[in-house]
């Protein structure tokens, strides 16, 4: 009598990188930036994280102030995460 495989153990699907592998699992990419203000840093971070290939990469952006580029990102779909530091 054939035993069960538990699941994730021997014979079950392992997760991949490879797109074309049904069981892909996108490897995540973090990006960070200290503000979200619209500048030339922020611009280009905003173009990079649209440019990315979202069907092989999973990109999050930390922030750690909320503010346009948040806003930019979260309408694009992007994960945002925001880490709010205290003033001096």
């Amino acid at each position: 009598m054939a035993q069960p495989v538990p699941e994730g153990g021997k014979g079950a699907a392992q997760p991949t990188t490879d797109p074309r592998d049904e069981n892909c699992e996108r490897p995540r990419i973090l990006f960070i930036d200290h503000t979200a203000k619209m500048g030339g840093g922020a611009i280009a971070l905003l173009n990079l994280v649209l440019a990315l290939d979202h069907a092989r990469f999973e990109p999050q952006v930390l922030l750690f102030s909320d503010g346009p580029l948040a806003a930019e990102l979260k309408n694009a779909g992007i994960e945002v995460h925001l880490v709010t530091l205290p003033s001096k």
